[in-house]
């Protein structure tokens, strides 16, 4: 009979300005020989090349994969300009991972990539003393940040993996909006995404929260809008700022980006919420520079917009992690992908270090993304997230 291993996580960060310095620091805290899944998040804000040169050299004989972020969740809580990761080493958990080209990308890609996923895993073969549990899959999803594609992305491989929940973020670049990449193979990569396949009989729990409420402003129509470019030139008939403002019972001229960043509004599907993010306007009414609203998702003529409030942030998160705790007991790692206009909301409502002890508590190794993934949908302004719970038979 094989003999049982314990789940070993170790998590760290660093915020050490020299790449290399931060490396090792990280290194230190998470190197195990036998790490069956390993993950660093990183500041767009470090040289990406000397940086790159002391990960693919310090973690040679790591399988790490990670990208940049727009912000840093670790085992202190929030921060910025860092490291962070987490490595398993545990004999209950087999991740394959493989980079895709955002460049072209169709259904048969994701066809492609996820027969060889299912074949890379089905060659780690499990413990024979586990093969009598009960083994779950999930898709961890990386995607560059700026490429405007992962709603193709997610969707194909939610159709192609027949349902299998699918979390994860988009990367970010310290909020410049210009270059993001992933790592994968001891190289950071642009206009690509990183698909892992995760495979564990441990407790897993795949989630997501959002601190909004429908509103009791009028639903919107979009009713003209360019979707490759997830822009909005008219809502209900008028120019999209002057749609979205009457939508609010408010002037036009009471637009901001602080109201907009407070002021998101949702697609419901199912019951749910699922929030759309304004990211950038303008206000020029001519014929070749319209009236126009820029998301962080894509948006499609026809569709119907509800207007939404915002409920207590530390409340609300709060609950999620109670409710993650009925269904596996307390987390002893979750993977963390919490939206960058959710970080903005912390500082602007004072409330960063309550939500930072709240990760802290829950295990939480994460990034503040430029859009999260939840089962077929990217979304915005919400913290999706997988929880692991302990092994009891251990």
């Amino acid at each position: 009979m094989s003999k049982k291993t314990k789940t070993v996580i170790k998590t760290g960060a660093s915020q050490q300005t020299d790449p290399k310095k931060a490396v090792q620091e990280l290194y230190d805290a998470i190197y195990q020989a036998n790490a069956s899944f390993a993950v660093f998040y990183c500041s767009a804000n470090y040289d990406l090349i000397a940086l790159e040169q002391a990960l693919s050299e310090i973690f040679a004989d790591i399988p790490l994969i990670g990208c940049t972020t727009a912000g840093e969740i670790g085992p202190s809580g929030l921060f910025d300009d860092g490291l962070t990761g987490f490595t398993v080493s545990s004999n209950k958990i087999t991740v394959a991972s493989t980079l895709i080209s955002n460049e072209g990308f169709n259904k048969s890609t994701a066809s492609d990539v996820y027969k060889k996923l299912c074949l890379e895993k089905e060659a780690h073969t499990p413990d024979p003393a586990l093969t009598n549990k009960s083994w779950g899959n999930f898709i961890f999803l990386l995607c560059d940040g700026v490429s405007k594609i992962e709603e193709k992305v997610v969707s194909a491989f939610h159709s192609e993996a027949f349902g299998t929940q699918i979390v994860g973020g988009s990367a970010g670049d310290a909020q410049r909006f210009a270059k993001t990449h992933v790592f994968h193979q001891g190289t950071f990569h642009k206009n690509s995404s990183l698909v892992s396949l995760v495979s564990t009989c441990l407790p897993f729990h795949v989630f997501k929260t959002e601190n909004f409420i429908a509103g009791d402003g009028e639903k919107m129509i979009v009713t003209e809008s360019n979707n490759s470019e997830r822009t909005v030139t008219e809502i209900n008939g008028l120019p999209a700022n002057e749609g979205y403002a009457d939508s609010f019972g408010i002037d036009e001229s009471e637009l901001s980006l602080e109201f907009y960043a407070a002021h998101p509004v949702a697609v419901k599907l199912g019951g749910e919420l699922y929030i759309r993010s304004i990211t950038q306007a303008t206000k020029e009414l001519s014929a070749t520079q319209p009236s126009t609203l820029k998301f962080a998702c894509a948006i499609n003529t026809g569709i119907v917009l509800t207007p939404v409030k915002e409920t207590d942030m530390v409340a609300d998160l709060a609950t999620c992690f109670n409710n993650v705790q009925e269904e596996i007991g307390k987390p002893i790692l979750t993977l963390g992908f919490d939206c960058m206009l959710r970080k903005v909301r912390y500082k602007s409502r004072n409330i960063r270090n309550e939500i930072g002890e709240l990760m802290q508590r829950n295990n939480v190794v994460g990034f503040h993304t430029y859009g999260e993934q939840f089962r077929s949908l990217h979304v915005n302004q919400t913290f999706t997230a997988v929880a692991f719970g302990e092994d009891t038979s251990e």
